[in-house]
């Protein structure tokens, strides 16, 4: 459904859903909100796998982030949402697994637990998730997807949908990575 916007406040989630050729896009308005994005069979590793044959050719380097161009593909290899733009000095990480209940002392519901209420499924058939704005290194020994959180007032990502999808949009509830408090992201479709 095009037209609609939508305030997400940190720890909640909202269900999108798109037809195709429509366009959602997330913003941080005041850069202190930072979250996930799914859909249904989101597959990463293909994903990852696809972008590399695409970046670097045969054999593929496997990367770590969707930049502009790019698509995000489902567990059977098609393409559905296509990354358009993003204005954040941060990248969309197609890596990390998105935060769970079970990552905090206090039991509240992570981005995989919101964004699978948001979509009506269970939290085991969220198979990947998009998170964003990541800054991140890398050394022999581990990946270090939290950097510093350096999103400016109004950085903003567009997807295009290229087949009907529902997509789940999460406000991260962590408070240990983002420390003040508050925030919200706003999502137009």
């Amino acid at each position: 459904m095009t037209g609609r916007t939508v305030e997400v406040p940190r720890g909640h989630a909202t269900r999108f859903d798109l037809a195709v050729g429509d366009r959602l896009t997330v913003t941080t308005p005041d850069a202190r909100s930072g979250g996930d994005l799914t859909f249904p069979w989101f597959d990463r590793g293909i994903t990852r796998n696809v972008i590399g044959y695409e970046r670097y050719g045969a054999p593929p380097k496997l990367p770590f982030h969707v930049r502009p161009g790019e698509t995000l593909h489902d567990t059977e290899g098609t393409a559905v949402l296509l990354l358009e733009e993003n204005t954040s000095l941060g990248e969309i990480d197609i890596m990390l697994p998105g935060c769970r209940r079970a990552t905090y002392a206090d039991g509240r519901a992570g981005c995989r637990e919101l964004v699978a209420a948001a979509l009506g499924i269970p939290v085991r058939e969220v198979t990947g998730m998009a998170s964003f704005w990541e800054n991140t290194t890398a050394t022999a020994d581990y990946y270090d997807p939290f950097g510093p959180k350096n999103e400016r007032p109004g950085d903003s990502f567009s997807v295009l949908a290229l087949r009907p999808v529902s997509v789940a949009v999460s406000s991260c509830p962590d408070t240990r990575i983002r420390t003040v408090p508050g925030g919200c992201l706003v999502v137009t479709t």
